[in-house]
């Protein structure tokens, strides 16, 4: 009902992410993972957490996920989680609200957001992602009290801590977003040659880069959403 939608109803923070993390994978949840690995006393490793799409050292340059290597079950459309996290991307449809220039814009990265606050000032929330990371961030009260309205805006509670470990995690990281979904538009219509290249995303001269074995998908995705490239 509209309380729930309006903030009237508590989520865990881990819940949230998760939520989140269908429209960044593609409409496939991801389940939080807590435990990477384990050793015994000798240093043997017992268990260790095994994902194609794992990169432990977040400071170097991350290739584009591998979405077919992604488990789980699927819970919306490719086509679905696109128009979501493109809706969360506009930062002009936000900037009557918030200014064109707020701590939700990632200067030169392509990042899908969001902010919320719950009924009464309990809560302040920001939650944003690419492909390759997601950030949830919440302020309050320990004691579950208001908090004063100045620092729980939109703009002025969580946001400036999510922009800054967003800042530090895309440091070394190209514009994802940017390069598979927007201009992959023209290279589906054929007006780009698409090249295969180990880093698989970097612009050169007017050949945009991509994984090839996602390309089929990228132009299904395309054409479903009826894109206009024409141009």
């Amino acid at each position: 009902g509209l309380s729930l939608t309006l903030g009237g109803g508590e989520v865990p923070m881990t819940q949230m992410a998760q939520a989140f993390s269908t429209f960044a994978n593609e409409g496939v949840p991801r389940e939080l993972v807590s435990i990477l690995k384990v050793t015994d006393k000798n240093g043997k490793v017992i268990y260790s957490y095994d994902d194609p799409n794992l990169v432990m050292d977040i400071h170097k340059p991350l290739q584009y996920p591998n979405f077919l290597a992604i488990r789980g079950k699927r819970a919306l459309s490719k086509e679905t989680a696109f128009i979501i996290s493109h809706i969360l991307q506009d930062n002009g449809a936000r900037s009557a609200a918030f200014g064109p220039s707020s701590e939700l814009v990632i200067r030169g990265k392509t990042v899908s957001v969001k902010t919320g606050t719950t009924n009464n000032l309990r809560d302040n929330w920001t939650i944003g992602y690419t492909p390759n990371f997601l950030t949830a961030v919440w302020v309050g009260n320990n004691d579950n009290s208001p908090m004063n309205p100045i620092l729980s805006s939109g703009v002025t509670g969580a946001s400036p801590i999510w922009k800054r470990v967003m800042l530090a995690v895309l440091d070394k990281n190209i514009d994802v977003h940017t390069h598979v979904f927007l201009k992959a538009a023209c290279a589906a219509k054929g007006d780009l040659r698409l090249v295969y290249d180990s880093d698989q995303s970097y612009l050169q001269g007017k050949r945009w880069v991509i994984l090839l074995k996602q390309i089929k998908e990228v132009r299904k995705l395309i054409m479903r959403l009826k894109i206009d490239v024409s141009s």
